[in-house]
């Protein structure tokens, strides 16, 4: 199999809009009993909507979860300290469309805390699990390959690599080890070229990113990416709208959409990461398979295929 070269996330693209959220829990809203069957023994709800549920536990624990309203998948779980919903205190977790859990850990006054792990889309199953203290990673961390197999361990003092490393194969060998300092490698057993991982797959760094194609006559790489960038994000800006079922229905959240730009400029394998909701996915979908034409990403002068996630903010205001 051909391995993918690069993941890489494009600029947050942001749309607002002026709505009211549907909260009432008068006897006309649709969505008052729709999540009940999540609250757990102990919590009262406080309201619900097309896309979420506000529930208390305790005296001061205020727990939201979102959802895929259409796919009755849950989206995310967030506990926050108190009812402005300024600090996250206590579990959290948050779920891919497909059901698959993202991420799960612990917020402790509003910073990662404690053990967490973090999942591949496709697989669910765990691509890195360590430790965080006062938000900064600590201790050793593992990172596990889309099969689940170990593929390093890396030990974090207060977020900077700093200790023992050690790599292994996909049958679990150790094929390097060696010591950080500072973030910086020290010393070790193997020089190889540097890759990246996302999602459990090894990615190499691509030489030439891809770029849309009106952009061909710019010869300096970095400055074409750029001008390509801002006209993607451009195009976009001026193509796409915010649904109004999701608008009069108070659906906001980040879509993230995924598609790989092919060795001919194709773009090809789209699929939502996260949709939001039926109407939201929809229209980014629709944007994706509609971009316009790209030049393909290039490593050692050839041609490789280039893995993209576009995110989409709908920001209600």
């Amino acid at each position: 199999m051909k391995p993918l070269l690069l993941l890489s996330s494009l600029l947050l693209l942001v749309l607002s809009c002026s709505t009211h959220k549907t909260t009432s829990q008068s006897n006309d809203n649709p969505y008052k009993n729709t999540y009940d069957h999540y609250l757990a023994q102990g919590e009262t709800k406080i309201y619900a909507w097309y896309q979420g549920l506000i529930s208390k536990r305790n005296t001061d624990e205020y727990i939201i979860r979102l959802f895929y309203p259409e796919k009755k998948q849950i989206t995310s779980l967030i506990t926050y300290k108190s009812n402005n919903k300024d600090i996250k205190h206590g579990a959290y977790q948050t779920w891919f469309d497909n059901g698959n859990k993202k991420e799960a850990g612990a917020y402790k006054n509003n910073l990662r805390d404690g053990g967490w792990k973090f999942y591949s889309h496709r697989k669910g199953l765990v691509t890195s699990e360590g430790k965080y203290k006062d938000g900064e990673l600590q201790g050793k961390w593992k990172n596990y390959d889309s099969e689940g197999n170990i593929l390093n361990e890396i030990t974090w003092v207060d977020d900077v690599k700093e200790g023992a490393f050690v790599e292994y194969d996909s049958l679990g060998n150790v094929i390097n080890e060696g010591i950080y300092k500072a973030d910086t490698i020290f010393q070790q057993t193997q020089i190889k070229e540097k890759e990246e991982y996302q999602d459990g797959t090894i990615f190499a760094i691509v030489e030439e990113m891809p770029y849309l194609r009106e952009c061909a006559h710019i010869e300096d790489p970095k400055e074409r990416k750029k001008t390509s960038d801002q006209l993607l994000l451009k195009y976009i800006y001026n193509t796409i709208s915010y649904p109004a079922f999701a608008r009069e229905n108070a659906a906001e959240g980040k879509a993230v959409i995924c598609f790989t730009v092919m060795e001919d400029g194709r773009i090809r394998d789209v699929y939502t990461i996260s949709g939001i909701c039926e109407s939201i996915e929809k229209e980014c979908l629709k944007i994706v398979n509609n971009l316009p034409p790209w030049n393909p990403g290039k490593q050692k002068g050839k041609a490789v295929r280039v893995k993209y996630n576009l995110p989409i903010r709908f920001k209600l205001t």
